[in-house]
């Protein structure tokens, strides 16, 4: 399969594949233009990026879940379609460029010893794939990315726990999730706080 779209891909053809579901498991014909291979770094598991041209988006799809893959005829946009996803790959956090058109935008606000955890800051700068990292005041930092799907940066978010100050942004799901897991976590580790009235033996 791969040999067949890295060849299409060269040719800049449109290719016709069937793809299998990854929730219902069920098979359907797709048709795109292929512009590009992505490895996950966190899985390994590797993505056809194909342009959409009916919806008029970029779609990942799982490698190995591609059965066959036929070429048809070339694609007289192909250059300008590739340039298009370069644009956008600075958008993308994992392999997803989210259900919608337009980007999200994730606002982390951080605690930060500006004098012994330098190390967060240099992570910041390594790891936030191209977020604007603002000083805000002494040890408070303001961490700003737009991209398609912030539920993929979930995970990283998360291994700020204990330094968020804040985090705000545009997609609402994934903001509320974030808090409610930390309210969950202080019910676990720290007990549940007392009820009104309520005396501690």
């Amino acid at each position: 399969m791969l040999l067949e779209i890295l060849r299409a891909m060269r040719e800049k053809h449109i290719i016709r594949f069937e793809n299998q579901s990854t929730r219902s498991g069920r098979d359907s014909v797709l048709a795109g233009v292929p512009v590009k291979i992505f490895t996950s770094a966190v899985t390994g598991r590797r993505y056809v990026c194909v342009y959409n041209t009916v919806r008029g988006r970029f779609l990942n799809h799982r490698l190995d879940y591609v059965k066959s893959v036929e070429s048809f005829k070339v694609c007289e946009e192909y250059d300008e379609i590739k340039a298009a996803l370069e644009r956008n790959i600075g958008h993308v956090w994992g392999v997803s460029f989210g259900g919608k058109s337009h980007k999200e935008l994730l606002y982390m606000k951080l605690y930060v010893d500006e004098k012994t955890e330098g190390y967060i800051l240099n992570r910041l700068q390594r790891e936030g794939r191209g977020g604007e990292i603002l000083r805000l005041d002494e040890d408070i930092y303001l961490y700003t990315k737009e991209l398609y799907d912030t539920n993929e940066m979930a995970s990283w978010i998360k291994t700020f726990t204990g330094r968020i100050i804040a985090l705000e942004g545009t997609n609402c799901a994934v903001i509320n999730k974030f808090y409610r897991d930390m309210e969950r976590m202080q019910e676990m580790y720290a007990g549940s706080p007392l009820a009104v009235g309520e005396v501690e033996a």
